[in-house]
């Protein structure tokens, strides 16, 4: 199966694919043509690139959390690849949790390719050059189809997640549409921190936790939401709590544009709790990713959903990532051919 295969060929030295030697790269589908946000100039937005008119404090936090994710002395190169191994524990609000081990690959091609890999439930998740596709046991789901609408909606909590570590890995590589510096306001567990509704922390040790931090605010296309109805290129505003002594993201809050409108596309709340060094790269070793409540979302779905006073979360994190060390690997040589529809070929 082409997933074992590949997982050894990239586990197991002197294997897999070599320099000079990947295959070719497929062509893209449609989605991956989509052109990405424009910036206040009327400019595509570059990675990494400041906007103009950024103040200073703004700046050197953003330079500060850009430089917090590696350790040797020249920045390596950007991220642009990975395989990364963790322990989850997912928790639905009806029935329990449910612990696995999944494996994701990801390529900085397109609009960002993902093979998750779920050996204990045989399944595959995958976006990639043909689609996006789910294979459970021996049935390969077409995620365009739009009658799939629970295994679209696992499929993009895992795609999600996937992409959000590359960003938390790599901070510097940003589209930036807007940053700036966020002062928090507020003693209790409700805190205004920046622009846009307060938000309600998990806990008073959440709350106590943020007010240490040094915050920006952000618009980026780069983070993504664990379901969302939008583009897969709409600016998301961003929240970043960067711990004061090492600069490192602690937490990252992720919401619509539009947090006043009805809440189609659900803000996460995502705390880091520490992080690990692999090859000089600072990654995220733990990931708590907190959802609204669910007494939030109206039963009968014919009534309207509410404009909402705060962002408020779970105190329980609803996707709870453990980093492997010995299965996680940056910088990978992969190729659009890794990503191919899965299953027999």
């Amino acid at each position: 199966m082409l997933s074992s295969l590949l997982l050894c060929s990239l586990l197991c030295p002197g294997l897999g694919p070599q320099n000079g030697d990947q295959d070719p790269v497929l062509p893209r589908v449609t989605d991956d043509s989509e052109k990405a946000p424009l910036g206040a100039e009327g400019k595509q937005l570059e990675r990494g690139k400041i906007p103009a008119g950024t103040s200073d404090l703004a700046r050197q936090r953003f330079e500060r959390l850009s430089s917090s994710t590696w350790t040797g002395e020249k920045a390596p190169a950007r991220l642009r690849s990975f395989m990364v191994t963790f322990d989850a524990r997912v928790r639905a609000t009806s029935s329990g949790s449910n612990d696995l081990r999944t494996t994701f690959l990801y390529l900085e091609e397109g609009r960002g390719y993902v093979r998750g890999i779920f050996p204990k439930s045989r399944r595959e998740s995958v976006r990639g050059p043909e689609g996006d596709w789910l294979l459970d046991g021996e049935e390969l789901l077409d995620l365009s189809d739009h009658s799939n609408l629970e295994s679209r909606r696992e499929h993009q909590r895992w795609l999600a997640l996937a992409r959000n570590f590359a960003i938390l890995a790599s901070p510097g590589n940003l589209r930036l549409g807007r940053l700036q510096a966020a002062q928090v306001e507020g003693q209790g567990q409700e805190l205004k921190i920046g622009e846009g509704l307060p938000i309600q922390f998990p806990s008073s040790g959440h709350a106590k936790r943020a007010r240490q931090l040094e915050w920006l605010q952000l618009t980026t296309p780069d983070f993504d939401l664990l379901a969302s109805k939008g583009s897969r290129t709409a600016l998301r505003q961003v929240r970043l709590g960067l711990d004061p002594k090492d600069g490192r993201v602690r937490f990252a809050l992720v919401e619509p544009m539009d947090a006043k409108a009805p809440l189609t596309s659900a803000p996460i709340l995502v705390e880091i709790p520490s992080w690990i060094t692999i090859n000089q790269r600072l990654l995220p070793k733990q990931l708590l990713v907190h959802r609204r409540p669910a007494a939030e979302n109206p039963q009968d779905p014919g009534l309207s959903k509410p404009y909402p006073a705060r962002l408020a979360f779970e105190k329980l994190p609803g996707v709870d990532l453990f980093l492997v060390m010995g299965q996680t690997k940056m910088d990978v040589n992969l190729s659009a051919a890794d990503f191919a529809q899965p299953g027999p070929r």
